[in-house]
Formats: C-alpha cells, sequence, structure tokens
C-alpha cells in the first residue's frame, strides 16, 4: 500500500443550515507533508477527521489507494486506519484507563506483541517525555499539556504509513514541539506522509512541503 489519500468533492454538515466543509478537493501524495493553515473554529479538525476517514462526509468521496474508503467492509476500514497515527488536539484519552492503558490500546490491538515488550517500550517512552510518575493515573488527572504529550506518544505507536496532526503546538512545551518537528521531517525522510491542521502559520514553513488554506468551507 503505497498511502495516497484523496478526497473529492466532499462536504460536511452538522445540521442542514450549518455547512462545515464545501464541495473540497484535496490529494495527500505518499511521504508528503502538507498543511492545512485555518482561524479557530472555522473547520480544519473537520477536515483532518474526514481525510483520515474518521467522520463520513455529507457527500464526495474518500480515496485511498484507488478505493472509495467508505465502500469498503469494517475490518477493511479498521486494517487502514491501523496504518495511521492521530494526534488530536482535546487528546481524546479514554478517560476509565490509566496513561498506560491507553498506550498500551494500538500496541495490544495493532501489533499483538507479547505484553512484557508493550510495557518496556511505553515505560521507555514516558521516561523519555517526562511522563513515567503518570503511568497509572486516569487521564483527568493530567494537565491539558500532559494529556496532547501522552497523545503524541499515542500516535508515535499507532502510525506506519501516515499522520495526522490536529493544530499539534496548540498547549505543547517548546521542548515538545520541538521534538514534533524533528519526527514529522524524520518520518518524511521515511517515506511516511503528515497532514497538520493548525492557525499557527510560522510551525508550518519548517515542515510543510506545501500549505493550503481554508476559508469558508473550501481549501484554497
Amino acid at each position: 500500500m503505497s498511502f495516497n489519500i484523496e478526497i473529492k468533492n466532499i462536504s460536511f454538515d452538522y445540521s442542514p443550515s450549518n455547512l462545515i466543509i464545501d464541495n473540497t478537493r484535496l490529494k495527500l501524495n505518499k511521504g508528503e507533508v502538507v498543511g492545512i493553515l485555518a482561524n479557530a473554529g472555522l473547520g480544519k479538525s473537520t477536515l483532518l477527521k474526514l481525510c483520515a476517514g474518521l467522520l463520513i462526509p455529507t457527500k464526495g468521496e474518500l480515496i485511498i489507494d484507488g478505493k472509495n474508503f467508505w465502500s469498503l467492509s469494517t475490518i477493511e476500514q479498521n486494517d487502514i486506519r491501523s496504518e495511521m497515527g492521530f494526534d488530536f488536539q482535546d487528546a481524546a484519552l479514554i478517560t476509565n484507563m490509566t496513561i498506560s492503558g491507553n498506550l498500551l490500546l494500538p500496541l495490544n490491538y495493532h501489533e499483538k506483541m507479547p505484553e512484557q515488550k508493550s510495557i518496556k517500550i511505553i515505560d521507555d517512552l514516558l521516561k523519555k517525555f517526562g511522563l513515567y510518575e503518570y503511568k497509572d493515573k486516569p487521564p483527568a488527572l493530567l494537565s491539558h499539556g500532559l494529556k496532547r504529550s501522552v497523545s503524541f506518544i499515542r500516535a508515535l505507536l499507532s502510525g506506519n504509513k501516515f499522520f495526522f496532526w490536529d493544530d499539534p503546538i496548540q498547549g505543547r512545551s517548546e521542548h515538545l514541539v520541538d521534538v514534533l518537528k524533528q519526527t514529522i521531517l524524520e518520518k518524511r525522510e521515511s517515506g511516511i506522509g503528515s497532514l497538520i491542521v493548525t492557525q499557527y502559520e510560522n510551525f508550518l514553513k519548517h515542515v510543510s512541503d506545501r500549505v493550503v488554506i481554508l476559508d469558508k468551507g473550501k481549501l484554497i
């Protein structure tokens, strides 16, 4: 799978009077880092989820490697999602699981590696990011910034083909922003692409091959 992604004439609304994305097209090539620039509240997170197959469009198609994603079986869709890494702005951690439990999920579900090996990988990453003391705590006890750090680690554990970053520098320390830049560029060198949505143009200048602007539900 080369992991080319294309949205074709996609629209999305939460109600007939609330059109968020309007007849939009975008093609993401293997290994390419694309930035979508938009101010807060203009639908960039919604567009990211449409490109990642996490939201069903009101109309239009999501094409991944020549296949209409929403025409595939649930098993086939989940196989494709298992190749993606997601970093959500709200962290999207499971509230009734510990931090360690949240991070074990992608390894147990997608990699199916021995538990002790999974635990060591997670412990090493938590130590690297200074989060080891929180491994047995629920997400509710962490600040938003720490939750975002956990979300970043989870993305690294999940993605093998493509990454989706939702306003990735929002609420993050300067150190983690530097790590994020390095990670995106290293992934690109390995042929792994990224789609980044953000309101911070300067960040995109450092990491993106190209930048498009989302305005009034359309990419320009």
